[in-house]
């Protein structure tokens, strides 16, 4: 095959066309009996599923951005999305809002972050090493065990910020060449901020730390434009990301520390998560896929090794030998911190423990095993043909594995459309949350729900509570409007009298009677109540911003206003740089 360099323009369009619906192909082979079979209510997909519905519901009803959902935790509401990156949900209201439902919605989205993990490599692999280096290691990307089991479990928004990552390697390379790439780099640390904050986190101190890598072998000069569009990417996702931080204080959010046994019993080589696993034949065990991707790397590793050191030396084998040391070792790196032996360091960084479970590590790792998997092909067209013929061997063998592995945990568990002999133990809260979502009959995460006054956890809700209950006085409740942001309540007490709202507090909820302000009482459950005169009132409550909101509006606002002017500059620089090239 011809390098794309020395294809005509029709050609190269054609070209990249093909590896656009082939990677789109596989993707759909890979994902084809999950699509078929439904969702299995494993892992998230619940709480996506539930967000998905609430969120679009809201966003179609005129609320351009609904941190407080009305609908989830029986009605009680939850301010999810002050906590919880929004972009995926917006994507899920598109497709929403063209008529697809609530299912189709959610495998369009996790069979798309399948085909874009594979698709964004491409792109980077193809720039960094070569045209079939990038194809090679797409494939392998979108069939690694990892991944597939990702979207399996319906990790919505870590399954996105996922696929950034080869995209991220790839604008960060291009800004340290040319200073016009920042404004696409900008945007991406935009797009990774409102996607997902644990990858946020763990990408960009990662990301950090191959900027003062290049900046010890390059230049500093060279990284000083590329870290300044990182900090104007987290400015204008300042909307988020300022309540998102100040306003933990008002929620459970110290539940997370210890979800799932916290991040001490989610180190590789712990009790949960075992470096070598033992489970009964046919059961499912996750641990299994980083195992595999352990022995993947070393064995790549080692094949490069052994043929570099066997082979003719030339300036191309010696730099992918070069590089291929360099993922080995970030590869090794990343497993360090995902093992029990970086225990000090997490135990030292508190911020690290935000991110949970160490083992969130496990996308980055996986993308230092692909790079190892594209070095290989790129030396494979360098070699003589019997090496070449054992390297495609092992990565034929690698793919293989991964398609093994997500056709048979595919068939292994139940599912909404073929439970086969199994049963999926949250069948009914599934069917809820796909059909009849908005029934206030589904539950929201714990660590959102507001704290009371004490600082102590609210009670957990109750299902089936009215909407308005007189708990003191004599009144009667006639209910004008009960809307996401605004309840309506009409009261005709004979006596003063105390309402209480079936609707968690949150200091973004205020209340008016007749017009009036009022302060808002907070009972023991959580809820919210006001105090009524004798006589007939209209009482409102409306949810509003805090002053955190506020602030991330103005800090994006005038972010993105730099960012525009910023990169008018930019563009034009290019411009008059490129100038004489073309004449």
């Amino acid at each position: 095959m011809k390098s794309t360099e020395q294809l005509g323009k029709t050609q190269k369009i054609l070209f990249e066309v093909t590896v656009i619906v082939g990677f789109a192909l596989l993707t759909v082979v890979v994902n084809l009996r999950t699509v078929r079979d439904g969702l299995n209510g494993l892992g998230d997909v619940l709480w996506h599923i539930t967000w998905v519905q609430h969120f679009s519901r809201q966003v179609l009803e005129g609320i351009p951005y609904p941190r407080w959902l009305a609908g989830t935790n029986y009605g009680y509401g939850s301010p999810t999305f002050v906590f919880y990156p929004p972009l995926s949900y917006y994507f899920g209201t598109v497709l929403k809002s063209i008529g697809l439902t609530g299912e189709q919605t959610m495998h369009f989205l996790l069979t798309f972050c399948l085909f874009l993990v594979g698709f964004n490599f491409y792109i980077y692999g193809r720039y960094r090493w070569g045209v079939w280096a990038g194809i090679v290691g797409g494939i392998c990307y979108i069939t690694l065990p990892s991944v597939f089991e990702r979207v399996f479990l319906g990790g919505l928004s870590r399954a996105l910020a996922s696929a950034l990552i080869p995209l991220g390697a790839y604008l960060t390379d291009r800004a340290i060449e040319r200073r016009v790439w920042c404004i696409p780099l900008a945007l991406l640390w935009l797009i990774v901020a409102l996607t997902h904050t644990p990858s946020l986190l763990l990408f960009f101190l990662t990301w950090l730390g191959y900027l003062l890598f290049l900046g010890l072998t390059k230049s500093w000069r060279s990284i000083v434009a590329p870290a300044c569009a990182a900090i104007l990417g987290f400015g204008m996702a300042a909307l988020y990301l300022i309540p998102a931080i100040l306003e933990q204080q008002w929620v459970n959010i110290e539940y997370m520390a210890s979800s799932k046994g916290g991040w001490r019993d989610n180190m590789l080589g712990s009790t949960n998560v075992p470096l070598f696993p033992v489970s009964p034949l046919g059961t499912f065990n996750s641990n299994y896929t980083t195992v595999y991707e352990i022995l993947c790397a070393i064995l790549l590793f080692l094949m490069i090794l052994s043929i570099v050191l066997t082979s003719r030396k030339t300036t191309q084998t010696k730099q992918l030998y070069h590089e291929a040391i360099g993922c080995f070792l970030f590869s090794l790196s990343i497993l360090f911190l995902m093992s029990q032996l970086s225990e000090p360091i997490w135990a030292q960084f508190s911020i690290l423990q935000k991110v949970q479970h160490p083992v969130r590590l496990t996308n980055l790792f996986e993308f230092g095993v692909i790079g190892l998997t594209a070095i290989a092909t790129q030396l494979a067209l360098n070699v003589r043909k019997p090496l070449r013929i054992v390297i495609s061997i092992v990565l034929i063998f690698c793919m293989g594995f991964g398609l093994r592995y997500s056709y048979k945990l595919s068939r292994m568990m139940p599912a909404l459309h073929n439970p086969g002999r199994g049963k999926i133990e949250t069948i009914d809260t599934l069917k809820t949350a796909l059909f009849d979502p908005y029934s206030e009959r589904l539950i929201d995460v714990t660590e959102y729900r507001p704290l009371l006054p004490d600082g102590s956890p609210p009670p957990a809700p109750e299902l089936g509570q009215p909407k308005v209950r007189v708990v003191a006085g004599d009144a009667e409740v006639e209910i004008d409007r009960w809307g996401s942001y605004v309840r309506e309540l009409r009261v005709d007490a004979r006596e003063p009298a105390t309402l209480r709202l079936r609707t968690y507090y949150y200091p973004a909820w205020n209340v008016t009677v007749n017009g009036t302000p009022q302060p808002i009482e907070r009972p023991s459950d959580g809820t919210m109540a006001v105090k009524v005169e004798s006589g007939i009132s209209q009482v409102t409550f409306k949810y509003g911003g805090t002053a955190a909101f506020y602030w991330g509006l103005a800090a994006s606002a005038f972010s993105s206003i730099v960012f525009v002017l910023i990169s008018l500059g930019l563009i034009q620089q290019h411009s008059t740089r490129s100038q004489p090239e073309t004449s």
